[in-house]
Protein backbone atom coordinates (compact mmCIF):
# COMPACT_ATOMS: atom_id res chain seq x y z
CA UNK A 1 0.00 0.00 0.00
CA UNK A 2 1.36 3.39 -0.92
CA UNK A 3 1.88 6.15 1.59
CA UNK A 4 -0.82 8.34 -0.04
CA UNK A 5 -3.43 5.58 0.19
CA UNK A 6 -2.49 4.83 3.78
CA UNK A 7 -2.73 8.50 4.72
CA UNK A 8 -6.11 8.83 2.99
CA UNK A 9 -7.44 5.79 4.85
CA UNK A 10 -6.24 7.20 8.18
CA UNK A 11 -7.95 10.52 7.45
CA UNK A 12 -11.15 8.74 6.49
CA UNK A 13 -11.09 6.73 9.72
CA UNK A 14 -10.40 9.89 11.72
CA UNK A 15 -13.42 11.60 10.19
CA UNK A 16 -15.62 8.60 10.98
CA UNK A 17 -14.40 8.53 14.57
CA UNK A 18 -14.98 12.27 14.95
CA UNK A 19 -18.48 11.95 13.55
CA UNK A 20 -19.24 9.09 15.94
CA UNK A 21 -17.98 11.07 18.94
CA UNK A 22 -20.06 14.10 17.95
CA UNK A 23 -23.17 11.97 17.45
CA UNK A 24 -22.67 10.43 20.88
CA UNK A 25 -22.30 13.87 22.48
CA UNK A 26 -25.51 15.10 20.84
CA UNK A 27 -27.31 11.87 21.72
CA UNK A 28 -26.21 12.13 25.33
CA UNK A 29 -27.56 15.69 25.60
CA UNK A 30 -30.89 14.79 23.98
CA UNK A 31 -31.45 11.71 26.13
CA UNK A 32 -30.05 12.79 29.50
CA UNK A 33 -30.77 16.52 29.51
CA UNK A 34 -33.94 16.71 27.41
CA UNK A 35 -35.43 13.38 28.44
CA UNK A 36 -36.00 12.31 24.85
CA UNK A 37 -36.42 8.56 24.25
CA UNK A 38 -33.22 7.03 22.89
CA UNK A 39 -34.77 5.68 19.68
CA UNK A 40 -36.33 9.05 18.89
CA UNK A 41 -33.02 10.82 19.47
CA UNK A 42 -31.12 8.32 17.31
CA UNK A 43 -33.60 8.82 14.49
CA UNK A 44 -33.56 12.61 14.87
CA UNK A 45 -29.79 12.91 14.52
CA UNK A 46 -29.68 10.54 11.55
CA UNK A 47 -27.88 7.53 12.99
CA UNK A 48 -28.34 4.54 10.66
CA UNK A 49 -30.59 1.89 12.25
CA UNK A 50 -27.87 -0.76 12.02
CA UNK A 51 -25.70 1.35 14.39
CA UNK A 52 -28.37 1.96 17.06
CA UNK A 53 -27.33 -0.98 19.26
CA UNK A 54 -23.77 0.34 19.43
CA UNK A 55 -24.92 3.80 20.49
CA UNK A 56 -27.35 2.36 23.06
CA UNK A 57 -24.47 0.35 24.54
CA UNK A 58 -22.27 3.44 24.75
CA UNK A 59 -25.06 5.38 26.49
CA UNK A 60 -25.41 2.59 29.05
CA UNK A 61 -21.68 2.78 29.76
CA UNK A 62 -21.99 6.53 30.40
CA UNK A 63 -24.84 6.17 32.91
Amino acid sequence: MSYAISLAEERKEGRREGQREERLAILRRLVFMSGMPTDEALSMIGVPADEWAQYRQELEEIR
